[in-house]
């Protein structure tokens, strides 16, 4: 006879003194004690009530399984029944034993799990999808990508060659993304499979920097000040009929609210408002070179540099969420202990636009050096000025585009304190001083000791590095984009491949077909199910087929919502069956059902339920 039962672990202790504390129940110190480590209803159960309890599946490791009732209370326990239980089951428990505390399966209930997985098939996803071909539908799952480990094992055990492997759509993904991940490893000067904590730093560095950037815009939308203050600044602005401003800072709009308090700090009233003029202030001294974009093409109202500005200072803040799944139970499951350096290749992609930006960031640096932001009017005009003020070094400098004598001559009249007659300078050295790039510290310090010899060294090194920012600029352009897409789809092979194993029984394929975008579902058992449904632009067709395992009788039931669709599949019954029969298969049913879209999911799991397709024990 089959024994089920559980040992409740946590519970032993209570088991032990159920007696004592049936009788001491008035002592409410031990109550609370005893409560705060057992919920009552267990320890109910414990001391002989009738009824049964509920609990999920949260966790399960070989015999060590996690029980979480229905108030949110998790016991770990130890599986000594015959049953393979497995995350997200649902078992109905009975007290069998009180020492130590050992409760009897009543019920298993595995619905949630198998309807999951079904509600993929027909509620179709907008990821990588495998295109099948029914004349080679065997071979196309097998290559699929998702039985890619299962490959290898079989590799090493010599029962296939490596031309087998590689016919493989993940094989092929991974020898595509190896080749660019190697040049983009030799570009950036790192080897991503070691020194990643060193990357990581600089991510941190990065993400800092990002956060800044959030803080600053949520204090230029007042969202740190209280509730009174709030109310009094409305009630100022609405008062001085600026609604334009209080209209953009209630929709968060950006660009309008940088072109209102611009506005204000010309017209000299930002002073009226202490929490956005120190907000104001926070946002223009922020060195984010987007952020600085986004103001100056606010300052110049150039519509189309706001917008360009703005969409890209949204993709800087655009936090996405990572879709890396643990790999740890996969590869417990298939035998193979594969590390998964999924991370650590994102992370160096990372790295490549963190590089990128820090280029970009100093190739502006420079025009702002050399004046090359300026007007033609603007220009002549500066020219004049130091003309005039007979900077000749300053202004040869520029003609020859000499970087090392430009720094030379602003470095000594910031020593002076003269640099501030000449703003745009003044702000560029700053900009130049403020970059954390040894290149750039290196030139700075080799310009102001005046060693000819080591800044002109230091200046080689310098030329280099915006050699390799180029190049850097040229492989984020042309890879990255097409890098990030295979990481994508390497992340959802992994995700399909955790859902069918999680899943009993059960495979699970995002398909394409003839232009119809779905999913497709095979489920063993006593019988052997398969599950479609596939979106075309007229309309849909879904269906289930099912035929048991030791016979090769089959029934087909399909769904749609396009009556012609559904009269052409009844007519088309005979030549079905003659096809079935070339492959050896009787059609014993065949069952057309028009149905509305919305109602699809009902009848398809009416129809399965009759099957006996969810599992209950």
């Amino acid at each position: 006879m089959e024994i089920r039962r559980l040992e409740g672990l946590l519970l032993q202790h209570a088991a032990e003194q159920a007696q004592s504390l049936r009788a001491e129940r008035a002592n409410e110190m031990l109550k609370v004690k005893v409560l705060s480590t057992v919920p009552n209803v267990l320890l109910d159960l414990s001391m002989g009530s009738e009824g049964a309890v509920k609990a999920r599946v949260s966790y399960a490791e070989g015999s060590r399984i996690g029980l979480m009732l229905s108030n949110g209370f998790e016991i770990n326990a130890e599986n000594r029944s015959s049953m393979n239980l497995m995350r997200g089951d649902v078992v109905e428990l009975s007290l069998e034993d009180t020492n130590p505390v050992t409760f009897k399966i009543l019920g298993l209930y595995r619905k949630n799990q198998i309807e999951e997985v079904l509600n993929l098939v027909l509620e179709g996803s907008d990821d990588f999808l495998f295109s099948i071909n029914p004349d080679r539908l065997k071979e196309t799952i097998e290559d699929s990508g998702l039985f890619y480990e299962r490959k290898l094992i079989d590799l090493f055990l010599g029962k296939l060659k490596p031309e087998d492997v590689l016919k493989d759509a993940k094989a092929q993904l991974l020898q595509t993304f190896q080749k660019d991940l190697g040049t983009l490893s030799n570009l950036l000067g790192v080897n991503h499979r070691k020194g990643m904590e060193e990357l990581r730093k600089l991510i941190k560095r990065e993400r800092s920097t990002k956060q800044g950037l959030e803080d600053v815009i949520k204090g230029l939308f007042l969202e740190g000040i209280d509730s009174q203050e709030y109310e009094h600044l409305v009630r100022k602005l609405e008062g001085m009929g600026q609604i334009g401003l209080l209209r953009a800072l209630e929709q968060k709009d950006l660009p309008r609210v940088l072109k209102e308090l611009l506005r204000f700090q010309g017209e000299g009233i930002l002073s009226e408002f202490p929490a956005l003029e120190k907000a104001f202030k926070a946002v223009q001294s922020f060195q984010e070179p987007v952020l600085r974009e986004l103001l100056k093409a606010v300052e110049e109202g150039s519509e189309k540099g706001i917008e360009e500005a703005y969409r890209r200072l949204l993709r800087l803040l655009a936090n996405p969420e990572s879709s890396a799944e643990e790999m740890a139970y996969l590869q417990k499951l298939l035998g193979f202990e594969q590390k998964n350096h999924m991370e650590e290749d994102k992370t160096l992609l990372e790295l490549l636009r963190y590089r990128v930006r820090a280029h970009e960031s100093l190739k502006e640096t420079l025009k702002n050096l050399f004046l090359e932001n300026l007007s033609n009017g603007e220009y002549v005009k500066l020219i004049k000025t130091l003309e005039q003020s007979q900077e000749n070094a300053l202004i040869n400098a520029l003609e020859k585009r000499d970087l090392p004598a430009l720094l030379k001559e602003l470095l000594k009249k910031q020593s002076l304190g003269t640099l501030e007659k000449y703003p745009i300078f003044e702000k560029a050295l700053a900009q130049l001083q403020s970059l954390d790039e040894p290149v750039i510290r290196e030139l700075l310090k080799a310009v102001q000791e005046g060693s000819d010899r080591n800044v002109k060294e230091a200046y080689q090194l310098f030329k280099k590095s915006l050699e390799e920012g180029e190049r850097l600029v040229g492989f984020e352009r042309t890879k990255a984009q097409s890098m990030e897409q295979i990481i994508h789809r390497l992340e959802f092979m992994n995700r399909i491949q955790w859902i069918n194993l999680t899943h009993s029984n059960v495979l699970y394929m995002p398909v394409y077909y003839q232009g119809g975008r779905g999913g497709l579902m095979f489920k063993g058992g006593k019988e052997y199910t398969a599950v479609f449904k596939l979106d075309y632009t007229e309309g849909f067709i879904s269906g289930i087929l099912t035929m048991q395992r030791n016979s090769k009788v089959l029934d087909v039931k399909l769904f749609t919502n396009q009556t012609y669709w559904a009269e052409l599949f009844r007519k088309s019954q005979e030549k079905l069956k003659e096809l079935l029969k070339n492959e050896g298969i009787k059609l014993r049913s065949l069952s057309v059902e028009a149905v509305q879209r919305e109602k699809l999911t009902e009848s398809m799991k009416t129809s399965l339920m009759h099957e006996g397709f969810f599992m209950m024990v």
